[in-house]
């Protein structure tokens, strides 16, 4: 009877990681026709934490993506395009995953509808270097921060 409870949970906890991939050894796969480009929330969404937070996606044409989140703060995730059973994800430095998909001009993708835009959101912009859609990202926000701005960081989060 006591073994029935462990063996539940074990067989739950292994099911979960079979085939996962990891971060760090995902290669990005380049982006399919149309998928390159700034990706921006237009509208309160129900996967963001308040009507006025703004999720951004960049794509790369080499499959690097950067996942931009900016409300009180702004929350930056690198990640990876790839490609599993015919479908487009991302994964992220965290191992999310999360499909993506192009349905005409709207992009879905973690529970969020993006919009193409023009040009990256003013929070974004100090992870972004390059032109056109040839993209490199950086993690860490290259200016120095004033004194007494806070001792505590978390990774990925700007203040």
């Amino acid at each position: 009877m006591k073994r029935t409870p462990v063996m539940i949970l074990l067989a739950a906890a292994l099911s979960g990681c079979a085939g996962a991939p990891e971060y760090v050894k995902v290669v990005a796969a380049p982006a399919p026709q149309g998928y390159s480009g700034i990706w921006t929330s237009t509208s309160p969404q129900k996967a963001l934490v308040s009507p006025e937070a703004v999720a951004s996606l960049i794509i790369s044409r080499s499959g690097n993506t950067l996942d931009c989140r900016s409300w009180q703060r702004t929350i930056i995730r690198p990640g990876k395009l790839t490609t599993r059973d015919a479908r487009l994800y991302n994964i992220n430095e965290k191992n999310e995953v999360s499909a993506l998909r192009l349905d005409h001009d709207v992009l879905h993708y973690g529970g969020l509808t993006l919009q193409r835009s023009t040009s990256p959101t003013e929070q974004c912009q100090p992870f972004i270097a390059g032109q056109g859609d040839n993209w490199v990202f950086s993690a860490a926000e290259p200016t120095a921060k004033a004194p007494g701005t806070g001792t505590r960081k978390k990774a990925g989060v700007v203040r």
